[in-house]
């Protein structure tokens, strides 16, 4: 990870909230940026493992939360600059995100769900199945832009 990043002490939320400016912005020195945020997502992700029900678990590991919202700004934007994480980012993001889809909100969940169709990243059953059950509890929630992403992903 980078020692610039370390030192920042950053949490998965500001990644994604980083990763998404740098998609929005769509800057010729994003894909270099990107590379170091993956990297320090990829140890996020590897060390936390979410322990409550709420948008925001806490890691056991750490004291930086996992947000859903950090989560599907990294991934959305990962997807929109094109830059292929790899099957070892992928399926470490995979196992994260599917302990929270529970709490993500019918907008993070389209940005999941296009970004895994954008890359693309075919997720496990499991994930899948809970992605569903996820989108089945909130649909009243979805607008037409959310309910369009995810038929599109679908």
């Amino acid at each position: 990870m980078s020692l610039q990043l370390q030192q920042q002490a950053l949490s998965l939320q500001h990644l994604g909230e980083i990763a998404w400016g740098l998609a929005q912005l769509q800057d010729d020195n994003a894909a270099q940026l990107m590379a170091e945020l993956l990297e320090a997502a990829a140890h996020m992700l590897a060390t936390s493992q979410p322990t409550s029900n709420s948008a925001t678990a806490h890691c056991s590991s750490s004291s930086a939360p996992l947000s859903s919202a950090g989560m599907a700004d990294l991934v959305w934007a990962v997807a929109k600059l094109q830059i292929h994480p790899g099957k070892t980012w992928m399926a470490a993001y995979e196992a994260a995100s599917q302990q929270l889809l529970h709490s993500f909100s019918p907008h993070e969940l389209a940005q999941v769900v296009w970004a895994f169709a954008r890359l693309p990243h075919q997720p496990g059953d499991a994930w899948r199945g809970l992605f569903l059950e996820a989108v089945q509890a909130r649909l009243p929630e979805f607008d037409s832009k959310s309910i369009s992403l995810t038929a599109w992903a679908l």
